[in-house]
């Protein structure tokens, strides 16, 4: 199981744009833990611009909670979306952790594992990320962007690829879910194992 990011010229790619049908899908669609069988059906496109990584998830789940407009609050037990990713694994074991809940808020973090390896990037305009969100007549769709600059600034350069792998999640509510696009095969719901991450190539 492996992705290929896509190029594009377009800039300032917004969630409804045309731009969108020319990159890789992928399902988000492994459910490894038996008492939480909901799963929504939710897909990922990303896209690599000239000025950073432009990521949309589509999903239809029903019972939408985004209670938490706190920047670096705990979105995930909202409807949540997320990527992890190491951006350059050959040489550190760095990883961000983006999760935005169907609110738009975001929560970020880099390190190579859970406190105290790791940080919430605060202090960030949280605007950086151009997030918007649509709510169609069934679940909700997402669109957020990570510059360059800020995977260099924490990470130092790129890499060839990345390792990495997406989620979808909610605590809260009736329809508590914890998905995944490579499957996780621990005892409990658990996001932040980057043993789990799988490669991510880039168009060059």
């Amino acid at each position: 199981m492996n992705y290929k990011i896509l190029k594009t010229n377009e800039k300032n790619i917004g969630i409804s744009s045309k731009v969108w049908e020319t990159a890789n899908e992928i399902k988000i669609d492994k459910v490894e833990w038996k008492e939480y069988p909901y799963c929504p059906e939710t897909t990922v496109r990303v896209l690599a611009g000239d000025d950073g990584i432009y990521v949309r998830f589509v999903t239809d789940e029903q019972e939408i909670i985004m209670d938490c407009k706190e920047v670096n609050g705990d979105v995930f037990k909202d409807s949540c979306v997320e990527f992890f990713f190491k951006p350059n694994p050959e040489e550190n074991d760095g990883y961000f952790n983006f999760e935005i809940n169907a609110a738009g808020t975001p929560h970020v973090g880099y390190g190579s594992g859970r406190s105290p390896l790791r940080t919430r990037l605060s202090g960030i305009d949280a605007s950086i990320f151009r997030v918007e969100t649509e709510f169609p007549e069934k679940g909700f769709i997402l669109k957020f962007f990570i510059p360059y600059s800020l995977i260099e600034e924490k990470a130092g350069k790129i890499g060839e690829y990345f390792m990495g792998n997406f989620q979808k999640c909610k605590e809260k509510g009736n329809t508590p879910h914890f998905v995944t696009w490579n499957p996780i095969k621990t005892e409990n719901p658990d996001f932040h194992r980057p043993e789990y991450f799988v490669r991510i190539d880039i168009e060059k």
